[in-house]
């Protein structure tokens, strides 16, 4: 029997769930091994034709690691198989068989214990089942576990199996592949921590003479290098055996310890492909750098072939880089966390590196880079300056560049074609899915991932300086630390250092720390954020100063954003969308008044723009210059605005956090902001718990699934914005703009939930963790403040100001009776009377030296003053109030303001006197305006509408 020969033991063989299969079982077997129960579909016909058989269900590393760590916590639970094949007693088409189309995984045997995960001593990785279970055999034997103890078989076989493996002192993990091809991608790697481990890839004998075995064993180890594993070869070959497994080699009777006699650090030298030529056919010489043809001659007696140069230069394709982008919208790449290769950005061209090589005079190769857009791939070389192409003078320095034959490119697209690397060209900043399921975080140039810096990992940051400047001051510096205990207890000591500089003073309220922070860190989570923070106020009054604070959590160097900050509020409305949809979070600085009020407007009304962009998740919907439609930027940051002053828009100012920088005590004491400003130019402290945090959130994900992940943060959300929606309720305001305001607080309470959950994590002492409980308290006083402000300044407050100002200014004026002035007939002893003039002058009028006319109107008639018993009203003319008011006052009432929301909001925040009854529209709706008598209007008491006291 098979698994005789390959040298498993009986108990590890039951214990991994193999049996034998028959007529009497089939169904069973069908069902654990992915096949179905359908007798009908393919799967179940393939495995009743190859009766009888071997079932070999497969167990996927994550699956097991996290069954075992439940049964640490007293769980009766058993991992279930991911994946399955069989092994026909009289195979026609294979040795080993699978449902088509099944997804393979990393199988380990689902006896391992919780251990042998979190803490191996060692990995090793064979290709099959059968190898991976005469490994562990051999190894288990190594160890001293008795050839009787490794003889039992029957029920409990598992449990016996994974007791005996706990006894043991040594940890080493077996991990099976089907193939040597199919590990890459692979959702289980993120379960498993590589860094500083060692790990043999233990592949068939064959490495050193198969092409393709060489090949897959050399990309692995790349990746296995980039997850900072210690990698080493296994060589199970055999003398008489052509293609010897490690199942060959301990069923020759070898034992564990001489197949690790037989690793080394590298693989051998790279083996040759078989290939026939033929005339005409072209290749590229390395070792010559030259392009050539291959020719044969005839002298009547024998064909001979050479290969023939024809240009001095060679070349390949090193990489492509696609472009990618996506955001939080349902079912995309970035929501469900695994990158679809199909999906390209169309908006960005795919970009090509060509790597060529020639030789110099004395015999060296120089080597230089060209690159491009794909368009190169189909154009002669010698055109390629006119494609656009970046061409170093290495490169055109060549003796035979600009003068390429046109099958040049043919070859070069040929050579070492296995090689070229493929890239994913991220035109945005912030989490981006990958292939294995995994996100990663991207932040300037780096791309960070559970193991630290990613270099080589196929994701590629494309939001350079070139598509916006600046953005090369982001960047993440990751902990470095020798292990766990080192890095926890650095991290520690970090989160104390920046909560204390941030909360120690710096700020006189420490609802503003609280927020920036917050804010800082708001990003790592992964879910839309929708927060805007509006520093305001006059010069130096520590606007940008408390912007450079959050930022500098994401500076690439110490101080990186302390002279300059990324973007400014003068930007274009186009280029502000583009940003935010790009990174994790901007500034938009220095929004400040200008002579030009064209200008102040356009830059105000762009801002404007962003932060409902931002709030709502939308923006601007445009089309190609071919007609068609361009990507919607959908916005992926925090935004920060500093501006001298607070915006003029209520709805604006109603989605996001405003702070009036010219308060007094703003800014704290001097000490603890210098203290601020050293801790962030001559450290990376706060950029790196923000490194800690995006790696926190990813172990999260790789432990239960990255849509999961999302799911309890969302719940999160929904948590703090009931919580919110009490408190503010609780703290008076308007109940229109209760949900806005909610919304925003519990959207920032997330950025205060990853520092709490990482100073939890890091081992940090229960009285530092009350104290940093109170960061969420503190980002509630801070909303809430805006909360009471959004409550008063209402559009219709807005336009009573603006009315205000129309009449003081003689914009306009109101009629009394008789179109004389309008307090021209006030009754005797009425408590205002002595008041008259003043009151004429404020709604329009002037005193004339004409004795027939001593009062004259200013301005257009914009209402009519009526007496409701002792008290004066004004009848605003619904339409010319407001035109002449939003004409006059286009900051209180911006372009796009309507009417009838404006005279709803006068209404509905109580400005009006409901001294008459309302008329009624043709669609049955409350229109503003009262009749009295023969005239029609929206009606203000005059002590309301000039802030007067009704008693005089």
């Amino acid at each position: 029997m098979k698994l005789s020969a390959s040298a498993v033991a009986p108990l590890v063989a039951y214990a991994s769930g193999m049996f034998s299969v028959d007529e009497t079982n089939l169904a069973t077997a069908a069902q654990v091994l992915g096949a179905g129960t359908d007798r009908r579909s393919k799967g179940f016909k393939s495995l009743r034709s190859d009766l009888p058989a071997l079932a070999m269900p497969w167990y996927p590393l994550d699956r097991v690691a996290a069954a075992a760590t439940q049964m640490t916590q007293g769980a009766q639970v058993e991992p279930q198989a991911g994946f399955g094949q069989w092994r026909p007693a009289n195979p026609t088409a294979g040795k080993y068989m699978m449902v088509a189309g099944a997804n393979s995984v990393l199988g380990v045997h689902p006896s391992t214990p919780s251990t042998f995960f979190a803490a191996p001593d060692a990995v090793l990785i064979a290709e099959g089942q059968i190898k991976a279970l005469s490994a562990l055999t051999a190894w288990l034997v190594e160890q001293g576990v008795s050839i009787s103890d490794l003889s039992e078989t029957g029920e409990g076989s598992r449990v016996r199996l994974r007791s005996v493996m706990e006894s043991l002192d040594a940890r080493l993990l077996v991990v099976c592949i089907i193939g040597v091809h199919n590990w890459s991608g692979m959702p289980e790697w993120h379960a498993l921590r590589l860094k500083n481990l060692p790990v043999t890839v233990a592949f068939d004998g064959d490495t050193a003479t198969n092409r393709q075995v060489w090949d897959a064993a050399s990309k692995l180890a790349a990746f296995l290098e980039s997850r900072h594993a210690v990698v080493s070869f296994a060589d199970p070959s055999l003398d008489g055996v052509s293609k010897a497994g490690v199942d060959d080699f301990f069923g020759a009777g070898k034992s564990f310890a001489d197949l690790m006699d037989t690793t080394k650090d590298d693989l051998p030298d790279k083996p040759e492909a078989e290939v026939e030529f033929h005339p005409g056919d072209v290749r590229m010489n390395d070792d010559d750098a030259t392009f050539e043809e291959y020719h044969v001659s005839d002298d009547g007696y024998t064909s001979r072939g050479s290969w023939v140069p024809k240009a001095g230069m060679a070349g390949r394709l090193l990489s492509e880089s696609n472009p990618k982008s996506s955001d939080w919208s349902p079912g995309s790449e970035l929501v469900e966390g695994k990158l679809d290769p199909s999906l390209i950005d169309e908006n960005e061209p795919v970009r090509v590196q060509i790597e060529t090589s020639w030789q110099s005079h004395d015999g060296s190769i120089v080597k230089g880079v060209v690159n491009g857009n794909d368009d190169l791939l189909s154009e002669n070389p010698n055109r390629w300056h006119l494609r656009k192409a970046v061409i170093p003078t290495t490169v055109s320095k060549c003796p035979d560049w600009g003068n390429l034959p046109g099958a040049w490119l043919k070859a070069m697209k040929l050579h070492r074609a296995g090689e070229t690397i493929t890239n994913y060209l991220w035109m945005q900043m912030g989490w981006v899915p990958t292939v294995s399921g995994l996100p990663v975080f991207v932040a300037g140039e780096t791309v960070l991932g559970i193991e630290g810096r990613l270099i080589g990992s196929g994701t590629v940051p494309g939001c350079t300086n070139r598509v916006i400047p600046g953005t090369s001051k982001f960047g993440l510096a990751p902990i470095e630390a020798d292990t766990d205990e080192q890095y926890r207890a650095y991290l520690r000591a970090s989160i104390q250092t920046v909560f204390e500089t941030y909360t120690g003073g710096a700020w006189g309220n420490q609802s503003v720390a609280a927020t920036v922070i917050a804010a800082a860190l708001r990003p790592v989570v992964p879910i839309r954020p929708k927060t805007t923070i509006l520093f305001y106020g006059p010069p130096r009054g520590g606007k940008s100063w408390s912007a450079k604070a959050i930022m500098a959590f994401w500076q690439s160097d110490p101080g990186a954003f302390q002279d300059t900050l990324p973007g400014g509020a003068s930007d274009t409305k186009y280029s502000l969308e583009d940003v935010v949809a790009r990174v994790p979070i901007w500034v938009a600085d220095d929004l400040a008044p200008s002579s030009d009020a064209r200008k102040n407007e356009r830059e105000e009304s762009s801002i404007e723009a962003i932060i409902r962009s931002v709030f709502n998740g939308t923006s601007t919907r445009r089309r190609t210059a071919d007609g068609g439609r361009r990507r919607v930027d959908v916005p992926l940051a925090v935004l920060v605005v500093t501006a001298e002053n607070p915006l003029t828009s209520s709805s604006v100012m109603e989605r996001c956090v405003a702070f009036d920088t010219g308060a007094r005590g703003f800014l704290g004491t001097e000490d603890a902001t210098d203290a601020l400003v050293e801790l962030n130019t001559t450290t990376l402290t706060a950029n790196e718990i923000t490194a800690a945090a995006v790696q926190m959130v990813q172990r999260a994900a790789a432990e239960q699934g990255w849509k999961k992940a999302n799911r309890e943060w969302a719940e999160l959300f929904d948590m703090h914005r009931d919580a919110a929606t009490s408190f503010l309720r609780r703290n008076g305001g308007t109940e229109g703009t209760l949900t806005r305001h909610a919304d925003i607080a519990a959207d920032l309470m997330l950025g205060g939930d990853v520092l709490e959950m990482l100073a939890e994590w890091a081992g940090c002492d229960e009285a530092f963790l009350d104290r940093l409980g109170k960061l969420q308290h503190w980002i509630l006083e801070a909303v809430g403040a805006n909360y009471g402000q959004a409550a008063t300044v209402t559009p219709g407050e807005n336009l009573l100001t603006a009315l205000r100002g129309v009449l003081e200014s003689g914009t306009g004026h109101i009629l009394g009776q008789d179109g004389k002035p309008p307090m021209a007939d006030m009754p005797s002893g009425h408590p205002l009377r002595g008041k008259a003039s003043i009151i004429n002058e404020r709604l329009g009028w002037r005193a004339s030296s004409d004795e027939k006319r001593p009062w004259e109107p200013r301005g257009a008639s914009i209402g009519r003053l009526v007496w409701h018993g002792q008290t004066p009203v004004v009848l605003m003319n619904h339409t010319a109030a407001f035109d002449v008011a939003q004409r006059a006052y286009r900051g209180l009432l911006p372009p796009g303001t309507k009417a009838s929301s404006v005279w709803a909001s006068a209404w509905g925040t109580g400005l009006c006197p409901d001294f008459w009854k309302r008329r009624l529209g043709r669609g049955g709706e409350l229109r503003p305006m009262v009749r009295v008598r023969d005239f029609e209007g929206v009606p203000f008491k005059v002590a309301t509408l000039l802030d007067l006291d009704e008693n005089g």
